[in-house]
């Protein structure tokens, strides 16, 4: 709390005086408004982040100041305005040539699509910030695009998995075909605890379990059973 007063003082000391444009000043209020985003102020952090970007000294600079703001506007919901400052950062940085802001408009870019569950969106720019990085030598942002690459592939292969059991769940239910139906809702139970979906996985672990006992099939039973145990859900 101390040294965020010091920055509040520094910038009202720099605002009020002949410098009110300078670069020192961008920084302050940058570095401001990602204090505010650590304190998971949003709106306080996007207030301060569209301050600093009217003050960006330089491309780079203006390049990383739109991602930032960018992706705090996509945290909260507002994907057209994000969208916009995503799309101006890119042209941007691709025009004059800012190869290090753009990979960190590519994080942020990443970042913002992953908490709003765009796996497909974090795929791609993984991928590409992954040869961005290795071009720039950036070993830490490399391991970070592949963390994010990971974890995109093993959500879109998850879901995709879902789907698939889920039609098969409906062809079971279709055909009056209970030992497929506690399949099928054994499998999306599976899937759904993989995807961290608690409440999602107990219902369909629960209705997988009943169904198993009530058609006799009791290996299957035990299994999932087994299977809530380990994992803390309620049979």
């Amino acid at each position: 709390t101390e040294l965020l007063e010091c920055l509040d003082a520094a910038i009202a000391t720099i605002e009020q005086t002949q410098c009110a444009g300078s670069a020192v000043l961008h920084y302050l209020v940058g570095k401001r408004g990602n204090a505010y985003r650590n304190q998971g102020q949003a709106e306080k952090a996007i207030d301060q982040y569209r301050k600093a970007l009217t003050l960006a000294p330089n491309a780079g600079r203006k390049v990383i100041l739109l991602g930032v703001l960018a992706s705090e506007l996509a945290k909260q919901g507002k994907k057209t305005e994000a969208d916009q400052y995503f799309t101006e950062g890119y042209q941007l940085a691709e025009a004059a040539g800012e190869l290090g802001a753009l990979m960190r408009l590519i994080e942020e870019h990443s970042w913002a699509a992953a908490v709003n569950k765009e796996f497909a969106v974090v795929h791609s720019l993984a991928a590409r910030g992954i040869e961005l990085s290795k071009q720039l030598g950036d070993h830490t942002r490399q391991g970070v695009f592949l963390i994010n690459l990971g974890t995109a592939e093993l959500e879109l292969g998850a879901r995709r998995a879902l789907q698939l059991h889920q039609e098969a769940h409906q062809i079971g239910e279709s055909n009056d075909d209970e030992p497929l139906e506690a399949d099928a809702l054994y499998a999306i139970g599976i899937d759904y605890h993989a995807m961290e979906d608690q409440v999602a996985a107990q219902g369909h672990l629960q209705r997988a379990h009943k169904l198993f006992v009530e058609t006799g099939h009791t290996e299957m039973a035990t299994e999932v059973k087994g299977f809530m145990m380990q994992f803390g859900y309620v049979i």
